[in-house]
């Protein structure tokens, strides 16, 4: 059995979605925190305020419109 946030059971495929809801709408969020794995740099390394504030906007569009596609 598995539980979602609110505690109730739910379906293992319901709940892989809730989590990738979660970590979408958590990494545009916090994206500009990361370090490119390769470079060891930022993320946001050489945007401007304006070019982080896109992003970000268009990263919580996307995690939003994840929601709204599964139904979450």
């Amino acid at each position: 059995m598995i539980r979602d946030f609110d505690g109730d059971t739910t379906t293992p495929r319901r709940r892989a979605k809730e989590l990738c809801y979660e970590m979408l709408a958590a990494f545009s969020q916090e994206w500009y925190e990361c370090i490119d794995e390769e470079t060891n740099a930022p993320l946001c390394e050489g945007n401007t305020e304006r070019e982080k504030n896109e992003i970000s906007s268009q990263l919580s569009r996307i995690a939003e419109q994840f929601r709204k596609y599964h139904k979450i």
